[in-house]
């Protein structure tokens, strides 16, 4: 099966992150040509040809009517029943910019008040189209002191619940799924011709933001038969947040709930370490109810490719007896549970140097990035499986980044590695240079909104999209 990796944008840019290839399992797998329609940081070209505007489905621009400000008093404080009217409202006593809107209440209040019951209101006019989702991107930056807050209590609440069990295969069931029909197989030899088949796939995605969702919706319109969820669901992946970020349950009798993408015949929800700050229940009894999966790992199988999915979350944390994570100082270097390690040497034969197909892993930690810290234990236990100087396309998030590395072999390891960072599903984080570019071939710097911090501080923030197979 011929690969090729895309990357749709919220403003409705769309384009190649990757050529097509042959299906031998010595050639590169993915090439990054193109990235976007915008301005692009690397030595990727992007011509503006290749750019796919949906105008009807993207309304990530605020719209830009005029709102008259009103001369009339008050009493109960900004008289406004829409967010665009509330963030322009100004009035005898209101300057602009002192009002703030409550999506959870759709309700217009003065920038501090005791009757607003938003702990992080709308604060820029930007946001104002994604009011009815459950989250917007200006509530999940942690630039924002009310959000640093909310971050901080959150991991505090829940890094202490109770941690759910490891899941694993058991009986007959193998892991091992056929690619272009999703049925299970019982030999790793096995996989039949996947001509046509197509992944659509998104990291970070679990945001319950508008933008999440029209992520989503353009994921949809590939009609895809596997879906995959490279994890992290926020704040801290409880049940009630995967009802509303994952599910589509609406939070309130204000807001609709936001759906991951069904594919026609798989969906899958990778383990990220915001699940595991609440114990994974979420993701184990919510998200497996959603999906239909049992466990957090598996392989995809064809006749030249072979897929698979790891759980570098699971052990990212240290825990105490009582299985209570650290979440604040305790991070690890994000290993395979003994058992990922097991199956991979056993079941899928990871390591067998007559089966040339392809391979292609998924993960939620980063193996490399040029942006923050990168994650080798799982790499370095892939490295006494795999044949020396075997080729593995990575696809990961964990950093909110949409980057593209040149071929390499990560510390400790015997293998070549193609890294493709594809953090940015559904999280807005604010745009920062890379610490380095040792192997950075593109990353996207494209500014999608400000948002204001610190007054008058604004930061600004990036795009959100998925990748197709």
């Amino acid at each position: 099966m011929a690969v090729v990796a895309r990357c749709a944008l919220l403003a409705g840019l769309f384009a190649g992150v990757a050529a097509e290839s042959s299906s031998t399992a010595d050639s590169p797998l993915v090439g990054c040509d193109q990235v976007g329609g915008g301005s692009l940081v690397g030595t990727g070209s992007c011509d503006a040809s290749d750019t796919l505007v949906d105008a009807s489905l993207l309304q990530v621009l605020a719209k830009n009517a005029t709102v008259e400000a009103s001369a009339s008093f008050c009493p109960e404080g900004c008289c406004a029943s829409t967010c665009e009217e509330c963030m322009q409202y100004t009035d005898v006593l209101h300057t602009a910019g002192s009002c703030r809107w409550c999506p959870t209440t759709q309700s217009c209040h003065n920038l501090g008040s005791p009757l607003d019951k938003c702990s992080i209101p709308i604060n820029s006019l930007g946001q104002c189209w994604g009011a009815t989702c459950p989250y917007q991107i200006g509530q999940l930056l942690s630039l924002r002191p009310d959000d640093a807050a909310n971050w901080a209590a959150q991991t505090l609440a829940h890094q202490g619940d109770p941690l759910q069990a490891f899941r694993t295969y058991t009986g007959a069931a193998t892991g091992l799924f056929d690619l272009s029909s999703g049925e299970p197989l019982t030999e790793a030899s096995g996989g039949s011709p996947a001509s046509g088949v197509i992944i659509a796939a998104s990291s970070d995605w679990g945001s319950g933001t508008c933008e999440a969702k029209v992520v989503g919706g353009l994921m949809q319109q590939e009609q895809p038969h596997l879906t995959f969820h490279l994890g992290d669901v926020y704040y801290v992946g409880t049940p009630d947040e995967f009802n509303t970020n994952m599910l589509g349950i609406p939070p309130n009798d204000h807001q609709v709930g936001v759906a991951f993408p069904k594919g026609s015949h798989t969906t899958f929800f990778l383990n990220g370490n915001h699940e595991m700050i609440s114990g994974g229940t979420g993701l184990m009894v919510n998200g497996f109810g959603y999906t239909g999966q049992t466990t957090t790992y598996g392989a995809w199988l064809s006749d030249h490719w072979r897929f698979i999915a790891l759980d570098t979350a699971y052990l990212c944390y240290k825990t105490n007896e009582n299985g209570d994570r650290n979440a604040v100082t305790g991070e690890t270097e994000a290993p395979n549970p003994d058992a990922v390690i097991s199956w991979l040497k056993d079941t899928v034969l990871l390591g067998h140097e007559d089966d040339k197909r392809g391979i292609v892993l998924f993960s939620h930690h980063d193996p490399f990035s040029d942006f923050s810290k990168a994650y080798l234990a799982t790499a370095q236990q892939l490295s006494s499986i795999l044949p020396p100087n075997r080729k593995v396309v990575w696809f990961y998030g964990h950093d909110h980044e949409l980057s593209f590395y040149s071929d390499m072999q990560l510390s400790g390891t015997n293998f070549i590695t193609i890294p493709r960072m594809v953090g940015n599903g559904g999280f807005a984080d604010k745009i920062s240079p890379p610490a380095r570019s040792n192997s950075l071939l593109a990353w996207d710097s494209r500014v999608y909104q400000e948002i204001p911090t610190v007054p008058p501080a604004k930061a600004k923030v990036g795009f959100n999209g998925y990748f197709k197979i």
